[in-house]
């Protein structure tokens, strides 16, 4: 009788178990004249250049990797904006 042992991928570390959604909320709170400088600084945060490519992390539709998240959260907190990610 042959003995097969089958591998595990190690576990994720928690902060990338997080799932992390579309950040309108966060938008939603910033004022009318800062709107362009923070998205702006989302741009670079996320390390994209399109108006596509954010509206596609604004909505939820591309993954959001935890250290990409960390610096969206950075853009917002600076402005005092706490309730960032859709539910």
């Amino acid at each position: 009788m042959t003995h097969t042992t089958t591998a595990t991928a190690p576990a994720r570390p928690l902060a990338a178990l997080l799932e992390y959604r579309g950040f309108n909320k966060g938008l939603d709170q910033v004022l009318h004249k800062d709107y362009n400088q923070v998205i702006g600084e989302l741009r670079e945060a996320l390390g994209i250049n399109s108006r596509a490519g954010l509206h596609h992390y604004r909505n939820g539709k591309t993954t959001i990797k935890a250290a990409q998240a960390a610096r969206v959260e950075q853009v917002f907190h600076k402005r005092g904006i706490t309730e960032i990610w859709d539910a």
